[in-house]
């Protein structure tokens, strides 16, 4: 089972289990992307048990209960992904759930923002924080996925986790000027202008982008006028739709299109 970094983490959980104090009811919280549902995966090869993803809701837990207390005799991970959306009267089930799970039952609710989680849950779990992860991580993810990037130097400066990864790879990030314009126009699809939507956000992709180009501006031998103007017009939209009243996703169809403008412009 690959598991991209987190050695830390791992080793961590390993020890807990060894020494037999993995908590019954834990809390995994890690940004969009972090791998939390697969290193859920890994705890439970760990201890060893059955993994199994519940639906966040009341039914959802229901079957869990009813699953965790007719099948008592093996040991079971029931995980509960991104319970940010989760109901007041699914969370209440789920925090008598979590108070007494039976026999050989292990809960892990998954989150991205521990804010929106219901207090008195929060109260009851122990909470594990996924480790950042560090451009090396990074770059053994691309290698194992065998993802070719025209340049894993801009892929690594705007992607923080391994499903940043998976969405970079998902479009050519560098083609911004050299592609007509409908092909550009469907970079805003992939950017998010909403926190936790599972796509890249605005502000790390632009701001990735302003510092591509300031490096390859300084390594440019010869007119660097293009990568000027993306330094120029990514600041002006990016500083734009930090401001509040402002539609981030036309902004960012009209970042694309004077972009492309002034990058044609540039190269005739």
């Amino acid at each position: 089972m690959y598991v991209c970094g987190q050695n830390k983490f791992l080793q961590n959980m390993q020890r807990l289990i060894s020494d037999n104090n993995f908590p019954r009811f834990s809390i995994l919280c890690g940004a969009v992307g972090s791998g939390k549902h697969l290193l859920a995966d890994a705890i439970s090869r760990m201890i060893p048990a059955k993994y199994i993803i519940c639906e966040s809701n009341v039914d959802g837990v229901r079957q869990a209960i009813n699953v965790a207390n007719t099948q008592t005799n093996d040991a079971k991970l029931f995980v509960f992904p991104d319970i940010e959306s989760m109901s007041i009267s699914a969370s209440n089930s789920l925090l008598k759930f979590a108070e007494e799970p039976p026999n050989n039952t292990y809960i892990i609710i998954t989150v991205h923002n521990l804010e929106s989680v219901l207090g008195t849950l929060i109260s009851r779990a122990h909470i594990f924080y996924v480790d950042r992860y560090a451009k090396d991580d990074l770059l053994d993810y691309i290698e194992h996925n065998k993802y070719e990037f025209t340049n894993n130097d801009i892929v690594l400066s705007l992607c923080e986790t391994p499903g940043d990864i998976n969405i970079a790879h998902e479009t050519d990030i560098d083609f911004i000027g050299t592609a007509n314009i409908g092909n550009e126009l469907k970079i805003p699809t992939l950017i998010s202008v909403k926190e936790n939507d599972g796509k890249l956000n605005y502000v790390l992709f632009m701001r990735g982008i302003i510092q591509v180009a300031i490096d390859r501006m300084k390594q440019s031998n010869n007119d660097s006028s293009a990568y000027y103007a993306i330094v120029s017009e990514t600041s002006k939209y990016l500083s734009a739709m930090m401001q509040t009243g402002r539609s981030k996703q036309m902004l960012l169809d009209n970042w694309i299109i004077s972009l492309h403008m002034r990058l044609v412009g540039a190269v005739e």
